[in-house]
């Protein structure tokens, strides 16, 4: 097995996105643990979302030291209101802090973001749904979708690529992207309902995207149906970053609504530029 692009910090408990930050070193982007916070029992102990039942002065702290383990305060953040829909949004520092303190700021009914300003921190809610992390270093620009089965079938990651290249002007081979922890296909079980909507996009799949078990259930993995999607676009194969952790198979790092129930918590993912510095050279 290749090493995975999305690399444990032990120290600090989170994974950075090792091959991203190696290509412009004023980057930051990875995706968090449950490892070294202030919540307690079923959501111990980095829960960073509001709003299912842990205390919020608990996830404000743990959103305030992580922002400042990786130089980026909360008035820096941009937080969308995640729905399991489509909707792509460019954002700019105009909008920076929503959603970083109460969730009631955040960003309206959108699972993709994206900016081409620095000093700007985008974050999504994991806990088994796909991250999918889009960087352009020729123009510094970055995204992030967020991606249930609904967002999948949905091509939202190819959407929010699509965006940026008609909007900004770039070609796809100027895109990179990371699919990052979430759920596995063997962990990911699913019936003809689900199924439907796979086969109603009408690709050639990969042989591991679909698995039949028994009685009209299926496994389903959402990453290497993402990537199918992003290959089809016309995105690079070697543009094309895969984690290979499951959130479901390690409760000691991760939050897995699959495995847990509503009662857990969740990581984020997160991507941002800083301000300072110069391209290539390393500003931590």
């Amino acid at each position: 097995m290749s090493k995975d692009p999305f690399e444990l910090d032990s120290n600090r408990g989170y994974l950075h996105l090792a091959p991203f930050e190696e290509m412009d070193l004023r980057l930051t982007a990875g995706f968090t643990t449950r490892l070294r916070g202030a919540s307690r029992e079923s959501f111990a102990e980095r829960n960073m979302a509001f709003g299912i039942g842990d205390e919020d002065d608990n996830v404000l702290e743990n959103r305030r030291l992580f922002g400042q383990e990786i130089g980026f305060s909360l008035s820096q953040w941009i937080v969308p209101e995640q729905v399991h829909e489509v909707s792509v949004r460019k954002v700019t520092k105009t909008a920076c802090g929503l959603g970083a303190k109460e969730k009631s700021t955040e960003i309206k009914s959108t699972d993709a973001l994206y900016t081409d300003q620095a000093d700007v921190l985008l974050v999504s809610f994991y806990a088994d749904c796909v991250p999918i992390y889009v960087f352009v270093p020729s123009r510094g620009i970055v995204g992030l979708a967020h991606a249930g089965w609904r967002g999948t079938v949905g091509r939202i990651g190819v959407r929010l690529i699509d965006e940026i290249i008609k909007s900004e002007g770039i070609s796809t081979n100027d895109i990179f992207v990371a699919i990052g922890p979430s759920i596995s296909g063997p962990c990911y079980e699913v019936d003809n309902k689900v199924i439907r909507h796979v086969k109603e996009l009408g690709m050639n799949l990969s042989k591991d995207v679909v698995t039949e078990t028994s009685g009209q259930r299926y496994q389903l993995a959402l990453k290497s149906l993402n990537q199918d999607l992003l290959l089809a676009y016309g995105i690079l194969p070697e543009h094309i970053f895969l984690s290979n952790h499951c959130t479901y198979q390690d409760p000691s790092l991760f939050y897995s609504y699959r495995r847990d129930g509503a009662n857990t918590g969740r990581m984020i993912s997160y991507i941002g530029i800083k301000g300072t510095g110069e391209q290539g050279g390393d500003v931590r």
